[in-house]
């Protein structure tokens, strides 16, 4: 299919989709609309693929959020960092705050990727991490602390010094 063919016929039913009542429809459409970014044009996907993407990262059915985000590994060396962090790592941390603790579960080994590096542990991040390590879920707890001691093996003793220590010492 070419650009133009994918522009006019496509791109329409995809937005047809996403927009669709039924979620089970939306769920998996999330699961491949991401693949889709690999086979089009960069403009092509910041203009007509990344709207459709951002919404389901903020739909508040959690199923449709991990539906993109269990496959965008991809996607993520195609956006720049700010991006990145914008539409997809702040709203991945807004959804710890469900109540379904296997989405937490599944979000923290998403984050796991990013938030062991200091270009994306902002202190909102710190601050969401630190609270689930209270969460009442043992799965929730456990995987939050092996996500702390990651970051704490994977940067420097200076910043964790700075940055994550003094949170360890503060914890109840």
């Amino acid at each position: 299919m070419s650009e133009e063919e994918l522009k006019s016929k496509l791109i329409p039913c995809i937005k047809k989709l996403s927009a669709d009542s039924v979620d089970y429809v939306k769920v998996e459409l999330s699961k491949s609309i991401v693949p889709l970014c690999g086979i089009v044009s960069t403009d092509l996907m910041n203009d007509s693929l990344l709207p459709i993407i951002f919404g389901f990262i903020k739909d508040p059915n959690s199923e449709i959020s991990l539906g993109v985000v269990k496959s965008f590994d991809y996607l993520s060396t195609r956006m720049t960092r700010e991006l990145l962090e914008e539409k997809i790592i702040k709203p991945l941390l807004q959804q710890l705050g469900t109540d379904n603790w296997r989405n937490k579960c599944q979000i923290i080994e998403i984050l796991r990727g990013f938030l062991v590096s200091q270009a994306y542990l902002t202190e909102n991040a710190l601050k969401v991490l630190f609270s689930l390590t209270d969460d009442k879920i043992d799965a929730v707890r456990l995987k939050v602390n092996q996500l702390i001691i990651d970051i704490v093996t994977k940067n420097s003793k200076e910043w964790c010094d700075q940055n994550v220590i003094p949170r360890i010492i503060n914890m109840k």
